[in-house]
């Protein structure tokens, strides 16, 4: 029989109580404690308010009055808690945001052994029973300030809580999940909604109409949203190497003397902070740091309520941010170090797929933990980690693992390689069953395949992605990881789960070795390599995949004699 113990107490003797003018946050924390709970033990506690009567033990959640006496809740911000025993009772506290609901899903996971991997997928593994001991004193507070994991996986609200995700972009956080992390208006690329600059052009930022225009918009937008946290003032977006940006004679001069193409947006940024600082002096201006914008300005300093966006697009993800053999690396982090001697803050717009193409597996695991460090360790306090943002669950990456490691490394940026792994192999296990642990050696094997050397992009044509002679010796053993995962799947789940992955692996399968095996086949091994290549191609049509640039459809393909692997890339 399942045992949970509190201090010396069963937990069948405990009622959960709140504070009498609770919110909504803290209701909605307890009755996630109920229902998790019920789930353990099959035990129903009851919900009850500070002032009523009760002669159990208590576990009170949220700010009563009896945890205000013994936490100082101005040390825990707006997401911090804390999870102690005392005196026989169980206190899970934290401030009115999120703090309080965090708390109780920490719990659940550290002390109970839930796991929240997908909206799919939660469970208990490895149940065992739970002794509280007197004395317990759990206290957590975030170092990042904003926490986004841009997935779809982890887009709906009930998933990103449990994971501490707190961005409302494209998620609308009600208020039993602590409201949203506001900002109004558009969320990056701003000048075509501030300034009606169409994409793929800049505005002159020397231009005093364009300032007044955007100061006004601006305050627009804030009056219209009271409780606003941050508002984004960026760049337009554009290529990679364009030469998208002002050119008059004002704003070169302003860019030569600041050695940076970012020195006009900046002082243009800084303007309208100056602005609206006195009406709005709790709201903070983001902008960008991004392509021609990357490189820190000589001159001009962010003000205060500005925070700087770095997005380091040209980024080598097979090389970790703190490898400085790596020249890509060693060349973007120094102007990433350089804002961090400047800006009061920063956040990180990191990238996290290969936006060129969405099939194959996109094999940066092995840098996540160390770059989220060592951002962390740089002056940075927020991340947004772009993965198939605009894909909408139309890729066959590896995204929902890739979105729970994130979402662990984002509240504990400086958890050790073992804890990493540990979280890895929890995640294989919950969510791919007992053949998880092939797919952590088929990864190992990729890695392998891409090499020491060479370097990977967000934008990554998937011919160049790994040393073609280790992919053809290899391969065979790729194929036995997926094989011995599918062998050990028990559920239909399970096994859904693992042929949607899979087809990122078949992807390179079959890019890099079905021209020559049909070169070699006889008539028999050509029919069953036909095969193969079509049941790709349904697979990819099966799961609505949309293989290359923003979101391409499949293209139609009847002959699987030609490389289906190379159809649908070109």
């Amino acid at each position: 029989m399942f045992e949970f113990w509190i201090g010396r107490n069963k937990i069948s003797e405990y009622a959960v109580v709140i504070p009498d003018n609770s919110i909504p946050n803290e209701e909605y924390a307890a009755k996630e404690f109920v229902k998790y709970i019920e789930k353990t033990v099959g035990l129903k506690l009851e919900i009850l308010k500070e002032s009523e009567k009760y002669e159990k033990h208590v576990i009170y959640i949220g700010r009563c009055i009896r945890s205000a006496k013994m936490v100082n809740f101005s040390e825990l911000g707006e997401e911090g808690f804390i999870i102690t025993v005392f005196d026989g009772n169980l206190f899970i506290t934290g401030n009115d945001k999120r703090g309080t609901l965090y708390g109780v899903y920490t719990f659940l996971e550290k002390y109970v052994g839930w796991r929240f991997f997908t909206t799919d997928t939660e469970m208990i593994l490895n149940k065992k029973d739970v002794f509280l001991e007197e004395g317990l004193y759990d206290k957590q507070i975030p170092k990042l300030e904003w926490r986004d994991v841009c997935i779809p996986a982890y887009l709906p609200c009930d998933i990103a809580v449990k994971r501490k995700i707190n961005s409302s972009y494209r998620r609308d956080f009600t208020e039993e999940m602590g409201g949203s992390f506001l900002y109004p208006g558009r969320f990056v690329h701003t000048m075509e909604s501030l300034l009606d600059i169409p994409q793929q052009q800049q505005p002159c930022f020397s231009d005093e109409k364009n300032l007044e225009k955007c100061i006004e918009n601006v305050r627009k937008l804030l009056r219209g949203y009271p409780d606003a946290r941050v508002i984004s003032v960026t760049q337009n977006d554009c290529e990679i190497g364009a030469d998208c940006y002002c050119k008059c004679e004002k704003c070169r001069k302003i860019d030569e003397e600041e050695g940076s193409h970012a020195g006009s947006l900046l002082r243009f940024v800084n303007a309208v902070a100056d602005a609206i600082k006195d009406e709005f002096p709790k709201v903070r201006i983001m902008t960008l740091a991004y392509l021609h914008t990357n490189k820190c300005p000589k001159i001009t300093v962010p003000r205060d309520n500005v925070i700087i966006e770095f997005a380091p697009m040209t980024l080598c993800y097979n090389h970790s941010a703190d490898d400085d053999n790596c020249e890509v690396n060693r060349e973007i982090l120094s102007d990433f170090r350089a804002w961090g001697r400047i800006a009061k803050k920063i956040y990180i717009w990191d990238y996290c797929a290969n936006f060129s193409f969405t099939v194959p597996h996109f094999p940066d695991f092995h840098v996540l933990r160390k770059n989220v460090s060592y951002y962390t360790n740089h002056n940075v306090f927020g991340m947004f980690c772009e993965g198939d943002n605009y894909y909408d669950d139309h890729m066959t990456d590896l995204v929902e693992l890739r979105a729970y490691l994130l979402s662990k490394l984002l509240w504990e940026p400086q958890m050790s390689e073992e804890e990493f792994e540990k979280h890895m192999d929890e995640f294989l296990l919950g969510y791919y069953g007992m053949g998880g642990k092939y797919i952590k050696e088929y990864l190992k094997i990729l890695e392998e395949a891409v090499g020491k050397e060479r370097h990977v992009y967000c934008y990554q044509n998937p011919t160049m992605l790994v040393d073609v002679d280790y992919m053809l010796n290899n391969d065979d053993r790729m194929m036995e990881c997926w094989k011995k995962c599918e062998a050990l799947a028990k559920t239909e789940l399970e096994k859904a789960h693992i042929h949607r992955s899979m087809q990122g692996y078949i992807h390179l399968h079959l890019l890099y070795t079905f021209d020559k095996r049909m070169e070699k086949a006889n008539e028999e091994e050509k029919q069953a390599l036909i095969a193969e290549n079509k049941a790709f191609y349904e697979a990819l049509q099966k799961y609505d995949i949309e293989p290359r640039g923003w979101q391409s459809k499949l293209p139609e393909i009847t002959d699987f004699t030609q490389n289906a692997g190379v159809k649908i890339y070109w």
